[in-house]
């Protein structure tokens, strides 16, 4: 299954901007950064100097999601953990990516 990284999303009371950055790994040496001050997630983009797959891509997505859901749920110290939300990161991409089919 196709996953399209959206332009915002919601969790709880908050709208989360999505966007990509040419610059991110090199700037800030990440591949993605949730700004939780202003409600953004900023994925790194694929470009001339940087490669980064669509699987990667999304999985750095919902990485990012991760830690919104973990701050606003007050799990402080697991939205911290970033072996904690790599892992459930992994596993959420791989559900989503290899989905298939359609529920009836």
């Amino acid at each position: 299954m196709k996953f399209t990284i959206p332009s915002s999303l919601h969790i709880g009371h908050k709208t989360i901007e999505v966007a990509f950055d040419p610059a991110l790994v090199f700037e800030e040496d990440k591949q993605g950064i949730a700004s939780h001050r202003r409600n953004k997630i900023m994925i790194q983009k694929t470009g001339d100097n940087w490669t980064l797959s669509h699987d990667d891509q999304v999985e750095t997505f919902i990485h990012e999601v991760m830690h919104f859901v973990l701050t606003l749920l007050e799990y402080d110290e697991l939205a911290g953990d970033e072996a904690f939300v790599d892992r459930v990161s992994i596993l959420l991409t791989q559900a989503l990516l290899t989905s298939e089919g359609t529920a009836k």
